[in-house]
């Protein structure tokens, strides 16, 4: 598991083996995740999941945490994950699968 607090972050389309969980701490970020179009503001977060193409173009004043979370420890702490998640989980406002 890795966790990165990032200002400003702005990437090209990637994807991880790992899924990623991207929280918004202030401001506002566009993501696109698969081709869809999402804006993340404070307290809202999305879930990407292994293979998932995906491009984080953060505003000025930004401020996003970004998790990588192995697919094992995923699974192993998935329980649990959203009693300790500091984002409501109907703030998750994308969990996309992999097709």
């Amino acid at each position: 598991m890795w966790v990165g607090e990032y200002k400003n972050l702005h990437n090209i389309s990637h994807w991880h083996m790992e899924h990623e969980l991207i929280l918004c701490k202030t401001g506002t970020a566009h993501i696109t995740l698969n081709e869809h179009e999402y804006s993340l503001t404070p307290g809202k977060g999305l879930l990407c999941y292994s293979g998932n193409i995906h491009s984080i173009n953060a505003g000025q004043d930004c401020v996003l945490f970004v998790s990588l979370l192995d697919s094992m420890v995923y699974y192993l702490i998935s329980g649990v994950f959203w009693r300790i998640l500091p984002v409501a989980p109907e703030n998750l406002i994308a969990k996309c699968f992999l097709q």
